[in-house]
């Protein structure tokens, strides 16, 4: 990883009320030729945008958001759904950050832990994260479950963006997983406990909001934390 190239991440959109966003060029100290490319993997929403519509009127009172909100929490605390339930209903643009790693990494998280280590996972984590919170216009980001193990991306989070932590207990987010194959480091209940432990502090530490109710659905959440948005001049009328 002594090498800089550009990288060209093209992040691809389907469905009814998205776009295909253009590619994105960065400078980045982390090479591809770092990454394994055996298999090709398949192309995963990783953009959700929801600021217009085929629909007349749609999202007419569409909100801006003044920074970006970046969502944090343990793995299956519900921070991807979440991210795209608050985009939708404020008629905004969502980025999965696992999903943009997997695009630029042209592989699946899994095998960059099998083939090449955590340790270079972090570093293509790291510099996802930069890239996404340079976007020209703030987002919502339902960041991975250990972006808060890097001093630095503690620093960007909390210097760049407003930091929501979803505060469920690791065994409540565990139950909720249904697919481990995107997280390498959480395969039993006892992992999930030690790691939940060791990370509470650091979401701790970035965290600008946090919502602690486990038992509300996900739209009360998006609904409650929309409020909240509005009520910190966060979310305010677009023009």
């Amino acid at each position: 990883m002594n090498k800089s190239i550009a990288h060209a991440a093209r992040i691809t959109c389907n469905g009814s009320h998205e776009k295909q966003p253009h590619s994105t060029v960065v400078s980045s100290s982390v090479s591809r030729e770092t990454i394994s490319h055996n298999k090709a993997h398949p192309c995963k929403k990783t953009v959700y945008d929801f600021r217009r519509d085929h629909h007349k009127n749609f999202h007419k009172n569409r909100l801006s958001l003044q920074k970006t909100v970046f969502l944090v929490g343990p793995p299956g605390a519900g921070k991807s759904t979440l991210a795209r339930k608050l985009a939708f209903l404020a008629g905004l643009t969502c980025i999965d950050l696992d999903s943009y790693i997997e695009q630029f990494a042209m592989t699946s998280i899994r095998s960059i832990f099998a083939q090449q280590g955590e340790q270079v996972f972090r570093d293509i984590e790291a510099e996802c994260l930069r890239i996404v919170a340079a976007h020209p216009h703030p987002v919502i980001v339902a960041c991975g479950g250990g972006i808060i193990e890097r001093p630095e991306n503690r620093s960007l989070l909390k210097e760049q963006g407003f930091v929501v932590f979803l505060n469920r207990t690791p065994l409540e987010s565990f139950k909720r997983i249904d697919n481990f194959t995107m997280r390498p480091l959480l395969t039993s209940k006892e992992q999930a406990a030690a790691l939940g432990e060791r990370r509470a502090p650091l979401y701790e530490e970035v965290a600008d909001y946090t919502i602690c109710n486990v038992h509300c659905t996900c739209s009360v959440m998006a609904h409650n934390l929309l409020d909240e948005l509005k009520r910190r001049s966060i979310l305010c009328p677009h023009v």
